[in-house]
C-alpha cells in the first residue's frame, strides 16, 4: 500500500506543471513557471499544459505561425481579464492546429485583441481530430480590417 502512494506521488511530480506569462516581469527566456514566468506566448508550441497569464498587462502573441499546442489552456492568473494583442502579420494564425492527429487548445476568460490586417488568431488544420473551446472569452477586432474580422468555421470533425 505504501508503495502505491509514493508511486502516485512520483506520478503527480512528473506530470506537466502549469505555466505562467507575465508580460510587465516575466521573459519568454525562462521556463515559464511561477517563479520565472513567460513575458508573451511564443513558448506553447508542443506544449501540453494549462497556461495562466496575468492580468496586469496585455500579452503579446507575435508575428510567427508555428505555435501548434498539444493540448493548451489558456486561464487568467488573478482577477480580471488578461488581453492577448494577436499581431501577426505573416503566416496563417497565432495558433496553429495542424501538426499532429489530435490538437486542442482551451481558452477561459481571455479577452483577444487583433491588432494587425488579416491578423489570425486561431487556424484549424485539414485533418485529424482538433478542438477549440473558447468560455467567457472578449474578442476585439476593431484593428483589422472589415473582412478579416469573422468568425470562420468549416471541416467537418471541428468542436468549436
Amino acid at each position: 500500500m505504501r508503495k502505491c502512494a509514493v508511486l502516485l506521488c512520483v506520478l503527480a511530480m512528473t506530470a506537466g506543471a502549469a505555466k505562467y506569462v507575465d508580460p510587465l516581469n516575466g521573459s519568454d527566456a525562462n521556463d515559464g513557471s511561477i517563479a520565472a514566468p513567460w513575458k508573451t506566448l511564443v513558448n506553447i508550441h508542443n506544449l501540453a499544459d494549462t497556461v495562466y497569464i496575468t492580468n496586469s498587462a496585455v500579452c503579446y502573441f507575435g508575428d510567427s505561425h508555428n505555435r501548434g499546442p498539444q493540448d493548451v489552456t489558456l486561464r487568467p492568473w488573478g482577477d480580471g481579464t488578461p488581453t492577448v494583442i494577436v499581431s501577426n502579420r505573416t503566416g496563417t494564425a497565432a495558433i496553429y492546429l495542424n501538426n499532429a492527429a489530435q490538437q486542442a487548445i482551451h481558452a477561459f476568460g481571455i479577452k483577444w485583441t487583433v491588432a494587425s490586417d488579416f491578423a489570425g488568431i486561431i487556424f484549424y488544420g485539414r485533418l485529424g481530430a482538433r478542438t477549440i473551446e473558447v468560455v467567457n472569452c472578449e474578442f476585439d477586432m476593431t484593428g483589422s480590417v472589415a473582412a478579416a474580422r469573422r468568425f470562420h468555421l468549416r471541416n467537418t470533425g471541428l468542436l468549436f
